[in-house]
């Protein structure tokens, strides 16, 4: 079941780094042309959360936790 699709870049553009959460969402960065990237969350019920802006980031999982590496502006 699709719990979320973005209609747009203005609203989520070329999301290719995601980990879930220790509650079930997902932690999406983005991966687009733009000078901004963004960081998101998604909840388990759809919900779209903008995180931060950043020049570049990425998320993953490991055993101890979800791990997120940024470049911020």
């Amino acid at each position: 079941r699709m719990i979320f699709e973005s209609p747009g870049e203005d609203v989520c553009a070329a999301p290719d780094n995601m980990a879930v959460s220790p509650r079930g969402g997902l932690i999406l960065c983005e991966d687009s042309d733009k000078a901004e990237q963004r960081m998101h969350g998604l909840t388990t019920s759809g919900e779209s959360l903008r995180l931060l802006p950043t020049r570049s980031s990425v998320a993953w999982y490991e055993a101890r936790g979800v791990v997120i590496v940024l470049d911020e502006y």
